[in-house]
């Protein structure tokens, strides 16, 4: 019986290490387009702030979706190509204050702004605007015992920018209620 018992714990030995190798041997990959600049430090260079015109196409809206499949905190499935987007200003406010101390939900969360990244990607890219105009975002989450998946659409106008340029900043003073023009640089 010994014996029986030793076999069986042998195999479980062999499948947990053969299992924990193709985890650790599982490549992932992901790819997001940015631009870097490097600020100028020289207190003697003066910028002028660089503005544009954003054509917004108000005749349709365009659309995008993305799902993404986590294991634990393993992401298995999903897109790997995400747009530049910040969600700070976009918070959740049904957060409990218990969910907010459980580590899973740190990652988990970072997998739902990644999801919304890749569906603002997908419709950006496919309509080839710049940027979207009252996104609406439309998140559908599911929590299996070990799974959670993520579904995201999203919806709004597709703009692009144009007429980029330079415009040196005025400082006016009021001098009894009159503006006057103080500085031109």
């Amino acid at each position: 019986m010994n014996y029986i018992l030793l076999t069986k714990i042998k195999k479980i030995k062999k499948l947990l290490t053969v299992t924990l190798i193709a985890i650790l041997l599982a490549s992932c990959s992901s790819t997001q387009t940015a631009f870097d600049s490097s600020p100028v430090n020289s207190k003697s260079v003066e910028l002028d702030p660089i503005k544009a015109d954003i054509n917004v196409n108000e005749k349709s809206k365009i659309k995008g979706s993305s799902k993404s499949t986590y294991f634990l905190f393993f992401r298995i499935s999903g897109d790997k190509v995400y747009a530049d987007v910040d969600f700070d200003n976009q918070k959740d406010l049904t957060t409990s204050v218990l969910s907010l101390l459980n580590p899973f939900n740190w990652i988990y969360n970072g997998g739902e702004s990644k999801t919304r990244s890749a569906a603002a990607y997908k419709a950006l890219s496919k309509n080839n605007d710049d940027v979207i105009v009252d996104p609406n975002y439309t998140t559908t989450v599911k929590n299996y015992i070990l799974f959670k998946t993520f579904k995201v659409d999203v919806e709004g106008y597709g703009a692009k920018y144009s007429n980029f340029r330079t415009e040196k900043q005025k400082l006016m003073l009021l001098q009894n209620g009159k503006e006057v023009l103080l500085q031109d640089r």
